[in-house]
């Protein structure tokens, strides 16, 4: 039930308080310095991503998330939100809690600059991870003619915010979303964070974190398929020694760790490699983990039967979180289409393939 996930006696903040006893919510990868990062630094953000969604993919979005207002709050030449930052590195109760709003899509006659302030008049947000129960809320919206992008870290007790109710979903059930409506809401020039390419860092660390959370939701179901292909008898030998079962298996590993590959190449690259930073990159191994994560937690279905359909077993939870992975701060196909709306794609070999074309 969504209420009760934000319940008083919800188990749901213990957990953030033992995650944020571990460190576990300090960024390990700062936006502004992950290229100094070495090699480990930067992959141990990736391999945490990835044991939480392989637990459960909607703790691990809401987890994931949670930090971003404040990553990028340290960002900020302003005092109250380098401050604000601090706050949260220290935190270890889970007082404070980050969420994401994205107002690209805003018609322009809902919000815009009225002198050192962004008025957002009547809007209503899609549904927001962590929105019950956020604290903050990092706050994007598109360029226009007249206007540049905006990015703000903005505290959500500001006169003219308030919250919907929790949503009732299909999958990722343990993640609390809900819409955030905003009626003449002034967010004072304080809370802007003024630094180029900034949207492109949140969008490309969003994305990539939903698909490094698809690959440890789809290893889980690997695993839970091999135990139970080993276990069930059929025929009178386990079906793990049905060919048709081996291939099934192997299949689903194989495009595990082909998407592993991906998701710690633009890991490493990450801060060191402008294009591996951008947001098509970014979209793109989001789009196809998340596909990968569905087909291989059907396959999973398929191995179990139709004891797969029951809640006895995790795969069809797995399945529907996969469904829901897809959808989540964008639908893939839209996704996709907008990434190729700016796809001047950039290969290392393009001046070699030019070179060729001259040649012959």
């Amino acid at each position: 039930d969504p209420v009760q996930v934000i319940a008083d006696e919800s188990k749901l903040y213990s957990v953030i308080k033992q995650y944020r006893e571990i460190g576990f919510h300090h960024p390990t990868e700062p936006a502004d310095s992950s290229a100094s990062k070495d090699e480990s630094d930067r992959l141990a953000k990736l391999l945490l991503v990835e044991a939480l969604g392989y637990g459960d993919a909607g703790l691990a979005v809401a987890l994931n998330t949670d930090s971003v207002p404040f990553e990028f709050a340290a960002l900020s030449n302003e005092t109250e939100l380098r401050n604000l930052a601090q706050t949260y590195h220290a935190d270890t109760i889970g007082e404070l809690v980050g969420c994401w709003i994205d107002l690209r899509s805003v018609p322009s006659e809902s919000g815009g600059m009225n002198g050192n302030e962004y008025i957002i008049q009547n809007y209503k947000t899609d549904w927001v991870t962590n929105g019950s129960i956020a604290t903050h809320a990092l706050l994007t919206t598109a360029a226009t003619k007249t206007e540049k992008a905006l990015v703000a870290v903005v505290p959500l007790d500001l006169p003219g915010i308030s919250r919907g109710a929790p949503v009732e979903k299909m999958g990722l059930r343990a993640l609390n979303q809900c819409e955030i409506i905003l009626e003449q809401v002034k967010i004072p020039e304080k809370y802007f964070i003024n630094i180029d390419g900034i949207a492109e860092r949140i969008l490309s660390s969003l994305h990539r974190g939903i698909g490094q959370i698809a690959i440890g939701l789809a290893q889980a179901a690997l695993d839970e398929s091999n135990v139970y292909a080993n276990d069930r008898i059929q025929g009178g030998i386990p079906i793990i020694q049905h060919n048709n079962i081996k291939l099934k298996l192997f299949n689903m590993f194989a495009e595990i760790a082909s998407n592993s590959a991906f998701a710690r190449s633009l890991g490493l690259d990450n801060g060191t490699d402008e294009h591996s930073r951008s947001t098509k990159h970014a979209i793109a191994f989001r789009v196809i983990a998340s596909e990968m994560a569905f087909k291989t937690t059907s396959e999973a279905i398929q191995i179990f039967g139709g004891t797969g359909l029951m809640k006895a077993f995790p795969v069809e939870k797995m399945m529907r979180d996969a469904g829901s992975l897809m959808n989540i701060n964008g639908k893939n196909d839209a996704l996709a289409l907008e990434a190729l709306s700016n796809l001047q794609c950039y290969s290392p070999h393009m001046k070699s393939r030019q070179a060729l074309h001259a040649f012959a």
